[in-house]
């Protein structure tokens, strides 16, 4: 009975450490991978699936391919350099590859979107209507998280960084984009001042009309209040704008906000001049904070 017992605690011991060493230890000792990881996203469609596959080879070596109809189409190669492996291991190991079931998901009606990812003997599959979402506040709380988590992972080590001219060009054209789709005039309808909401219909006296070259003027009924210029970046997370005030009450001014530009709607975040740029778009009593929600007015 004591061998039996032995045996059998030896087995559950060596399973327990086999599973954990399985689940943490993707790496070897020189910092390559212990298996080939292949991770494939397909669509379903009523032309067949079509989608992209990412290869990385132990010593980083990788290749990404486009797939239609189960056609695959070399895409892009490169190599994973020391530190971005041992990113990879981080993110394997932070999401649990080897702990993720063989299928998950439900199979929609029809157009299913689903990744597969191997590594070594592993299999897993989530299937769904659409793509898997990372839950930011607990991001390896669920099955679907843990796929968006590795996905989005290993696509963002295999992307080429965006050289400092096309980050430029890019730049630009993200502004100009923008630029063109303030242009107009625009009227407050919602303003809240340091915690403070401030009345509709005091709120609804103003508005602001944007020129495609950073210009703006804000008004108070037919009365002009105030002239500038602005300069923005709608690459950054959140947009960011700088404004100076070159007529008016506070001339000279700058303040630095933030910005999130809809077609009809546009909403403005920026504390009182001399305070640092807002990191989200509120106005708590004390924070010196000037939000404003603004709707486009048709034009005439």
């Amino acid at each position: 009975m004591r061998v039996t017992l032995a045996v059998v605690l030896s087995a559950a011991f060596l399973a327990f450490v086999s599973n954990f060493l399985h689940a943490q230890d993707y790496l070897t000792k020189d910092g390559q991978l212990t298996h080939q990881l292949k991770v494939v996203q397909l669509q379903g469609g009523f032309a067949g699936n079509t989608g992209v596959q990412y290869t990385i080879a132990p010593d980083g070596s990788w290749t990404s391919e486009s797939i239609f109809k189960q056609k695959a189409t070399p895409k892009n190669k490169g190599k994973l350099t020391e530190k971005d492996l041992a990113k990879l291991g981080v993110i394997l190991e932070k999401y649990d590859l080897a702990k993720l079931p063989a299928k998950s998901g439900k199979p929609p009606g029809a157009n299913p979107h689903t990744i597969t990812f191997e590594f070594g003997k592993l299999n897993a599959s989530l299937v769904g209507q659409m793509p898997p979402k990372l839950d930011p506040k607990n991001p390896t709380g669920t099955v679907e998280s843990r796929f968006a988590g590795i996905w989005e992972g290993v696509v963002g080590l295999l992307t080429p960084e965006p050289s400092p001219k096309e980050k430029k060009d890019g730049q630009d054209a993200a502004i100009k984009k923008d630029r063109k789709q303030i242009d107009g005039t625009w009227r407050v309808v919602a303003l809240e001042v340091d915690g403070n909401k401030v009345a509709e219909d005091v709120a609804k006296k103003l508005t602001v009309v944007n020129g495609s070259d950073g210009t703006w003027s804000l008004r108070s009924g037919d009365e002009e209040a105030n002239k500038g210029t602005s300069t923005s970046d709608p690459t950054k997370k959140p947009q960011t704008i700088d404004f100076t005030i070159t007529e008016g009450n506070g001339k000279g001014d700058q303040c630095l906000g933030i910005y999130e530009l809809g077609e009809k709607t546009r909403k403005l975040c920026f504390p009182t001049t001399g305070k640092e740029r807002p990191t989200e778009f509120s106005s708590a009593p004390g924070s010196g904070h000037i939000l404003v929600t603004f709707e486009r007015e048709k034009a005439k």
